[in-house]
């Protein structure tokens, strides 16, 4: 990761800790919202033919992780909206 990136990564952090610390659906909002950003990154780089096959299939395994977190937050906003 290049100094630039692993700075702006820590930014995203620090921005998602503030989040939490101040409104929980708000936070929950932002992390679905990275989700989708990733999903959509995921499934461009799992259909380019152009990516060594050993690396595609490392992409689609650690996709299925992010498809069960995404899940996970899912029922968190549900029990959220339920609750409220």
């Amino acid at each position: 990761m290049t100094g630039s990136a692993s700075a702006a990564l820590h930014r995203r952090f620090l921005d998602l800790r503030s989040i939490f610390q101040n409104d929980t659906k708000a936070a929950v909002a932002e992390v679905e919202r990275g989700e989708n950003y990733l999903q959509d990154r995921f499934d461009s780089y799992v259909a380019d033919l152009n990516i060594y096959s050993e690396t595609r299939e490392l992409i689609r395994s650690t996709y299925e992780q992010v498809r069960f977190d995404h899940a996970h937050w899912d029922g968190l906003k549900r029990a959220m909206r339920q609750a409220a």
